[in-house]
This record gives structure tokens, C-alpha cells and sequence, in this order.
């Protein structure tokens, strides 16, 4: 058998083997604490999307970082990240409750969907550090929410370590992700993931409206920025004016005028 043939057979095999693994996950999510409600209504010029739970205008901000001819670019790069990760990404959505074209937004921003990419301490497509990302297991475990399937990839890939993560008593008190861990493109999305979900629960008003905009400072500046996000200003351009640039451009890439979460939008309502 040529090695080209060999290559393809395992291919084949691995899609088939994660597929099944997939569908035993699911399986396993009966009988588990809900998770908290993260339905986004997108609320945008091309359609509205989702019917329950938080919402987002887009829009959020007219300034624009990227022009009208970058859209095309965006979205090519985007399928490509599809391409490649879709399968996972759509796996974790449905395990956290946080929206497919928020993952994969954060994704294209934070690597352009590169998962061997390190930035001072941050690791892999979704940018996450070791530390953050042992305590953003613990917080998930002791908030009741960490579901079967997000469990059965964390068992997979960093194996009783996870029993280290639950026995901790406070955030803060292990390291039991490592660095090499986070270049693991599942366990890597599924964390940052988590993050997010926190994130947004935090960061909604009474009203259902989504402030994104303390979602990402904090994803960006960590978890503590502004004092958990509770010293930004009430509307996003102030917000834009008040942190640094990186972030302030952050915020305008995701959900600006021609931003990467409204082009998604208008792709999948199209």
C-alpha cells in the first residue's frame, strides 16, 4: 500500500472514530445541572437570530477597523478556520452554550486560526494562558456547570489532572495546565470557550442586552480588568475611549461597523 493510500485510510478512520466519539458525548449530557441560558439574539441590518436570552446590536459601534474590501478576505479566512475546526467548534458550542460565530470570531481575531501561535504567556487559537485556564476549569466545576461532554475532553486530553483542578479549594491554589496543553486546538477552544461563557454571563444588563464590549476588555486585559468589567462606562464608544489601544481596536474588529461578528451574521442569515 502506497504511503499516500495509508494516510488517507487514517484520515477516513480518525473522522469516523472523533464522529462516533462525538455522538457518545452527547449522550451523556442527560441527567447534568443546566447551564446558564447564553441564546444570543444578533441584532443586525440582515436578520435576527436567535429568539431567547442575551442580545447583541450590530453594529455596536460605527467606527469601522476594517474596510469594505477587507470582507471578503475575512470571510476566506474564516472558512478556512472552518475548514479545519468546525467540527470541534460546533462540538464545544453546543456543550456551552456560547454561539458558533462568537467562538469562531474570537478565534480569527486572537491567531487568524494558527494553533502553534504563543504571545508572551498566552497559547493557541483562542490565546488562553496557563493559569487562567486552570482557574476558569475550577470556576466552571464549582458553579455546577461543567457539563459531560466538556469533562470527557478535558479527561482526554489532560487525564487526572481534572480530579487535581476539583480537589482545588480557591482559585489560584494549582497549575495543572500546562503550556504545551493549549497548543491542543480542542482543549485550547474549549477553555477559551468557557472563559467566554463566564464572561458573557457576567456582562449581560437587565434588560437581555449583551455589553461585548466588557466581554472583550476582560478577555483581552484579564479577568480582573476595571474591576470585573463593573468600572466601564455605560456605552461601548466610551469604553473604546477609555482603554488601550489594542483593546479599543479589539472591540471595533469584533463588533464594529464591518466587524468579524456582524459579517458572520449577515453570512449565516444571508
Amino acid at each position: 500500500m502506497t504511503p499516500k493510500k495509508v494516510v488517507g485510510i487514517s484520515l477516513i478512520l480518525g473522522a469516523i472514530g472523533y464522529g462516533l466519539y462525538y455522538a457518545w458525548n452527547k449522550t451523556q449530557e442527560v441527567g447534568l445541572l443546566e447551564k446558564s441560558t447564553r441564546s444570543v439574539s444578533f441584532e443586525t441590518s440582515y436578520c435576527l437570530s436567535g429568539l431567547l436570552g442575551m442580545s447583541i446590536s450590530l453594529p455596536a459601534i460605527e467606527s469601522a477597523f476594517y474596510s469594505t474590501g477587507e470582507i471578503e478576505q475575512i470571510r476566506a479566512k474564516i472558512s478556512q478556520i472552518r475548514t479545519q475546526y468546525g467540527l470541534l467548534i460546533s462540538n464545544i458550542a453546543m456543550a456551552t452554550n456560547v454561539a458558533e460565530s462568537i467562538i469562531y470570531s474570537f478565534i480569527f481575531i486572537e491567531s487568524a486560526g494558527n494553533q502553534n501561535v504563543i504571545s508572551g504567556s498566552n497559547y493557541g487559537l483562542m490565546q488562553v494562558g496557563t493559569n487562567s485556564a486552570t482557574d476558569t476549569i475550577y470556576s466552571e466545576w464549582k458553579k455546577g456547570r461543567l457539563g459531560a461532554t466538556e469533562q470527557a475532553i478535558l479527561r482526554r486530553w489532560i487525564g487526572t489532572r481534572l480530579d487535581n483542578i476539583f480537589a482545588m479549594k480557591s482559585l489560584g491554589m494549582g497549575l495543572y495546565i500546562y503550556s504545551s496543553d493549549l497548543i491542543n486546538p480542542e482543549l485550547n477552544i474549549l477553555i477559551g470557550t468557557i472563559n467566554l461563557g463566564q464572561l458573557m454571563d457576567e456582562s449581560i444588563k437587565q434588560d437581555g442586552a449583551l455589553r461585548m464590549d466588557k466581554v472583550i476588555v476582560r478577555y483581552n486585559m484579564g479577568y480582573y480588568a476595571y474591576n470585573r468589567g463593573k468600572s466601564l462606562p455605560a456605552t461601548v464608544q466610551d469604553t473604546v475611549n477609555m482603554v488601550n489601544s489594542t483593546t479599543s481596536n479589539y472591540i471595533v474588529k469584533l463588533i464594529g461597523k464591518n466587524g468579524v461578528l456582524e459579517i458572520l451574521e449577515a453570512e449565516h442569515c444571508s
